[in-house]
């Protein structure tokens, strides 16, 4: 029986949105450890100036540690994982129910 309630708690503990949660933790986490927020948000330029933010952004990313940039990776992959998760079940439940 205790192998039913272990099976039973893994499954529910252990779900996408459980692992897509720790991934995104522990990038946040590795990131906060490496970068200062506060330095990166006063050194940024304006916003409205897209291309100065671009340039900004990509240099600061090229320019760092490689956790970082492997952290800043996991999370757009999670992002992009779970934005095609919802399309598709929107997709599913548009066609089930038309």
């Amino acid at each position: 029986m205790g192998r039913v309630y272990m099976g039973y708690f893994l499954r529910r503990v252990w779900s996408f949105a459980m692992l897509r949660f720790a991934v995104i933790a522990g990038a946040l986490t590795g990131i906060l450890s490496f970068v200062s927020i506060r330095q990166v948000f006063i050194n940024m330029p304006n916003p409205t100036d897209i291309n100065a933010s671009y340039s900004f952004i990509s240099v600061a990313v090229k320019n760092t540690e490689i956790y970082v940039q492997l952290s800043l990776l996991a999370i757009l992959m999670v992002g992009i994982f779970t934005v095609v998760q919802i399309l598709k079940s929107r997709n599913v439940q548009r066609s089930t129910f038309a």
